[in-house]
């Protein structure tokens, strides 16, 4: 009896800790309260949100074991973040810079005892940024299972179109910043209009010549243009996968009102 007593009180107390890191989760991913004092309370957990963090969104496969997936993501974690719930999603907060190798990795070891399915977002740097992160990672792991990634881990970045098309709530805007970012930043800063290069380039098919002869500018001019942008989106934008994310980001962005 006296054993008996003792994990219980020993459980009430891990509940009771538990409680007040899910009510800190909910918190920050909605944004409530003062960001400094929810930045002390972060540091007290382990988490420092000044410094890079990632997001990660978990679902299992039985809703009703959520209490059992908080306790493992929590173990899978371990005092480098701070582990909670809200609304009906269990949501973690690490200290790690590359949500692409920490979603697979948590999912992996959660799926020991359980397939679960982990976005990730990030990395992060301060309070104010984690309920857009929620809310990207929580559309993606939905996307991850609608798409038949059930117990698999992967950022929110992997998905690309896939997740915005899949998603329930598309963040279009979002979308196209994070595919065309740099070159949107470049013309914006510059006045120029690598953009624009990319859609004659595309409707040309890929034809620097013919691109010129639409833009009426030097092959020259065009091949600089497009040697900029491949400094900005990086040597693969030309790969098919890229090629079709890019050329729907600039069809989106046309449609977005200006």
């Amino acid at each position: 009896m006296v054993t008996a007593l003792v994990m219980l009180f020993a459980r009430q107390a891990a509940d009771a800790q538990q409680q007040m890191r899910t009510d800190l989760v909910a918190d920050l991913v909605s944004g409530r309260g003062d960001p400094a004092e929810l930045t002390t309370a972060a540091r007290a957990y382990g988490l420092d949100p000044n410094r890079p963090f990632c997001l990660l969104a978990v679902v299992g496969d039985d809703p009703a074991g959520r209490r059992a997936l908080v306790l493992s993501t929590h173990a899978a974690v371990g005092a480098r973040g701070i582990v909670g719930e809200h609304d009906g999603v269990v949501v973690a907060l690490v200290s790690e810079t590359g949500a692409g190798a920490l979603a697979p990795s948590v999912s992996a070891r959660l799926g020991r005892s359980g397939r679960a399915t982990v976005a990730g977002v990030g990395p992060l740097e301060g309070v104010a940024a984690v309920p857009a992160a929620f809310t990207e990672a929580v559309r993606t792991v939905r996307a991850m299972v609608a798409l038949g990634h059930t117990g698999t881990g992967a950022a929110a970045a992997d998905l690309g179109f896939a997740g915005l098309v899949v998603g329930s709530e598309p963040d279009v805007g979002a979308y196209v910043k994070s595919t065309l970012g740099p070159v949107t930043a470049y013309d914006d800063a510059r006045g120029t209009d690598l953009v624009g290069t990319l859609e004659a380039y595309f409707a040309a098919g890929g034809s620097p010549r013919h691109t010129a002869t639409a833009l009426h500018v030097h092959v020259n001019t065009v091949a600089q243009r497009l040697e900029r942008i491949g400094a900005l989106l990086g040597p693969s934008w030309q790969q098919p996968d890229r090629v079709l994310e890019i050329q729907l980001a600039l069809r989106l962005r046309r449609l977005m009102p200006r």
